[in-house]
Order: C-alpha cells, then sequence, then structure tokens
C-alpha cells in the first residue's frame, strides 16, 4: 500500500504516503544538528529547551508537516466551495498534493476559481505565520514556547513564500496559467506556466548542486516532471477533443457478481492475470450491473484460503474506482487516470456499468 488514510476533513481523506517513513526522520536529524543556531535565531538559549534535541527534531518536523496538511486543506476546503470534487490530501517527503478536479470548462469564471483555490494555499500558511509571529513575542520567558512558536512561523512563512514562486505546478505557477489562460486560453497558457516553472526548476538544480542541498535538487526534478506532464495532458486533452467517454471506452471481457465467493472469482480469474475487472449487483446476462469496485488476481490471492468460501467478492474489491458519464467528454478522463487510475469505469445516471476506460484505450484513439 501506497498511502495510509489518518482521518477525514468535510469527507476529504488526509493521507501520509509511506515516503513519509523516510521524510520524519530526515527532517528531524537535520533540526537536531541545527538545534543550536535555531534556538539563537528565536533568542532563546539551549539550556531553556527541556527536551533533548532529538526529541525537539521529531516535534518539529512534524510540525513541518501538520503546517503542510493545513495548507493543502487550504486549497481543498476552497475548491468544495467552488463545485469541484476533492478525492485527497497526501503528505509526502516533498511535501503535500490536493487531489482536486481539473477545469470542466476553459471558461473566465473557472480560470477565476482556479486561481483562487492556488491563492489559498499560501494564504493560510502566511496568516499562520503572522498568528505565530505574535505568540512568539507574547512569550518571552517561556523558552521552549518561544522556540516552537518561532520554529514553526519561520516554516509558514517559507511554505507561503515559496509556494507563490510562479513554478508550474506549485501554487504561483497556478495562479499565472490561469491569469495567462484568461488571456490567451488554456492551452497557451499552460505552455507558457510550464516554461516558466521548468526555467525555476533548471535554476533550482544549479544552485542545489552548489549548496548541495538534495530535498531542493528532488523539488526541481518534480517540478520540471510534473511540468512535462502537464503539458502533454493539456496535448492529449486537446486531441481528444470532440469525443466522449463512450467514444473511447472498452467492454469489458469478463464481470463478477458481488455476491459470488472469492473462491469461484479466483477460478474465473485463473487467466486473467492483471487484468482488472468490474465487480457488479444487478446484472442480466452477464451484461449491466451496478459497479461495486473492481478486482484483479493478486488482490484476491492475497485473501487467506480458509476465508475465501465465506467472503464475496464484493466485500473484497476495491471500492474507490472512478467513475464518469459515457456522455462527457473524453478529455475529463485524463485527471482520473493520472490521479486516481488504472481504469475508470464509464457509468449511467444510475451507476450503471457500459465499459472500462484505461491508459491503452486513450493511445489507441490517438494512434488511430
Amino acid at each position: 500500500m501506497e498511502s495510509l488514510t489518518l482521518f477525514t476533513v468535510r469527507g476529504i481523506p488526509l493521507r501520509v504516503h509511506f515516503t513519509m517513513l523516510l521524510a520524519v526522520p530526515y527532517f528531524a536529524l537535520v533540526i537536531a544538528a541545527q538545534l543550536p543556531a535555531l534556538a539563537s535565531a528565536a533568542g532563546v538559549d539551549t539550556s531553556q529547551l527541556w527536551l533533548p534535541p532529538l526529541a525537539w527534531g521529531v516535534l518539529l518536523a512534524f510540525g513541518l508537516f501538520v503546517s503542510v496538511a493545513l495548507h493543502e486543506f487550504g486549497h481543498s476546503l476552497v475548491a468544495l466551495r467552488s463545485g469541484r470534487k476533492v478525492h485527497s490530501v497526501t503528505l509526502m517527503l516533498l511535501g503535500g498534493v490536493s487531489h482536486i478536479d481539473q477545469l470542466g470548462e476553459d471558461s473566465p469564471g473557472e480560470q477565476k476559481r482556479e486561481a483562487v483555490i492556488s491563492a489559498m494555499g499560501p494564504l493560510v500558511s502566511l496568516v499562520l505565520a503572522l498568528i505565530l509571529y505574535v505568540l512568539t513575542s507574547l512569550a518571552r520567558g517561556h523558552g521552549d514556547l518561544r522556540f516552537l512558536c518561532f520554529y514553526l512561523a519561520q516554516i509558514n512563512l517559507m511554505i507561503g513564500l515559496f509556494n507563490l514562486l510562479p513554478a508550474f505546478p506549485l501554487d504561483g505557477g497556478r495562479i499565472l496559467r490561469a491569469l495567462l489562460a484568461w488571456r490567451f486560453g488554456f492551452d497557451r497558457g499552460t505552455k507558457a506556466a510550464v516554461t516558466v516553472g521548468q526555467c525555476f526548476a533548471a535554476g533550482f538544480i544549479m544552485f542545489s548542486i552548489m549548496s548541495m542541498n538534495l530535498i531542493l535538487m528532488l523539488i526541481a526534478i518534480f517540478i520540471f516532471a510534473a511540468g512535462s506532464a502537464e503539458a502533454r495532458l493539456v496535448e492529449v486533452r486537446k486531441a481528444l477533443s470532440g469525443l466522449t467517454a463512450g467514444d473511447v471506452m472498452h467492454q469489458a471481457k469478463r464481470r463478477l457478481d458481488a455476491g459470488v465467493p472469492v473462491s469461484q472469482a479466483l477460478e474465473s480469474l485463473s487467466s486473467a492475470d492483471g487484468e482488472q475487472v468490474p465487480v457488479v449487483q444487478g446484472a442480466m446476462y452477464g451484461k449491466g450491473g451496478r459497479i461495486v469496485g473492481l478486482v484483479d488476481l493478486s488482490r484476491l490471492e492475497r485473501i487467506p484460503q480458509k476465508q475465501r468460501d465465506a467472503i464475496p467478492v464484493g466485500l473484497a474489491a476495491n471500492h474507490d474506482v472512478p467513475t464518469i458519464r459515457s456522455g462527457e467528454p473524453a478529455g475529463q478522463v485524463l485527471e482520473l487516470l493520472v490521479n486516481r487510475g488504472p481504469v475508470v469505469a464509464v457509468v449511467d445516471e444510475e451507476g450503471t456499468l457500459h465499459g472500462l476506460i484505461d491508459q491503452q484505450d486513450i493511445q489507441n484513439h490517438l494512434a488511430a
């Protein structure tokens, strides 16, 4: 499993990526090594700090990622209010990611919403920094509290200002893209914003080499790669214009009734290694049915053999299946495949399964 869900806020899962197993110890050790300098910057003598350096490192590393989570929820909660669907917030080594459905249409109204959503994360971070700086000034004589507030204030200031850089896909780059798209159209605006972002990435790489800063190097690589992927996404979306999800879907080779035991399902999937098979309820003559989830052979084989006769395949299925209506634009499938893939289910208003879309379907239509 790549990520673990901790809890939900307004229906938005907060997930922790497995790279956090590296991130927290790394930042804890870096902070512990720099503790005297950090305390001096806060105007606190290390003799006033009751916790040992490594304990402070762990505490402040967690504080860093709490700050990142609040930044991401700033984006996500505003996105919810604007009508966007938010799938999750994920914390990882390089920060956080809000998985938000992208523009439904290329219009000035959507560009304005995109800019507001993008700006809200840095705004949350900067407001938190201001509040924490005020608390720092009020905490004179309380060394531990002053140090904690000062450090978290610095962190939130850095998060807010760094994300405002016009380096797509950072928040500042998304604001720049929205402004350029409003003036020149979404395609040209995206290409221009990506180019600016990749120029920043090149600068970050040179600086990270000179300063031996591994994290900045990884951020630069992420900016360059994510920008390239977004530009490619725009090209593919343009190539699919005029097509609907129903036009690019394929019919599932197999369907499993949700009430079938896992043992029987395994027999049906014996020759379907790697294939994502839909699990449905209410299918008639092997067709239709409301989609419940997806399974593949490896998922079912992880269930202990003695439990396979008792567990229905509907319970064992992956229920987090992205769906799209058959008449919706095919371009909207791309975001679902990138953020939630590898398969999107095409359904009607009642959730009845019409077909499936995967990356191969997209490639087939691009090659046609």
